[in-house]
């Protein structure tokens, strides 16, 4: 077996061309019924060309998806920022809009108004409410109470 090297400057050895397994067959055999007086070697090379292509582009291809992937990750984790961000605005929209409420409520009762007096006079005006829903359960009771004296000297009467 003869095996043929040559590297300088006008090299063309299987090391230095764009097919080097087909090439280094080539090279290595003695020409006697080896691999390359079976295998077209035209063919060879473009089958050779062909899966160093596939590799090239396999690679273009794992490093797309891998910058695709970090883009995707990086996008999740902003979403994700974004999202707890406005949860926290609506829960303090929440709890803005209980204090609203609460002081709303204030105003309608009477416990703030526009001048020094107002605030006095709607902290009386609820104690009078309450009195006069008192007096009205008082009332009521005593109604019943009559109601029922009344039915029973009715059916004494009888």
């Amino acid at each position: 077996m003869t095996t043929r090297t040559i590297c300088g400057p006008d090299c063309r050895c299987h090391k230095h061309t764009a097919t080097p397994r087909t090439d280094e067959q080539i090279w290595t055999t003695e020409f006697d019924h080896k691999p390359c007086d079976v295998v077209d070697m035209p063919f060879a090379r473009e089958l050779e060309r062909e899966l160093a292509a596939s590799k090239a582009e396999i690679k273009e291809l794992k490093e797309s998806a891998e910058r695709i992937g970090t883009n995707r990750y990086e996008q999740l984790k902003k979403a994700e920022a974004e999202v707890a961000f406005w949860k926290s605005k609506a829960y303090e929209a929440e709890q803005s809009e209980g204090q609203l409420e609460a002081e709303v409520e204030r105003l309608k009762n009477g416990f703030q108004g526009s001048c020094y007096c107002c605030e006095p006079v709607g902290i009386l005006n609820q104690k009078l409410e309450a009195e006069i829903k008192k007096l009205k359960t008082e009332y009521w009771f005593m109604e019943e109470a009559l109601n029922k004296e009344i039915a029973a000297l009715k059916s004494e009467i009888k």
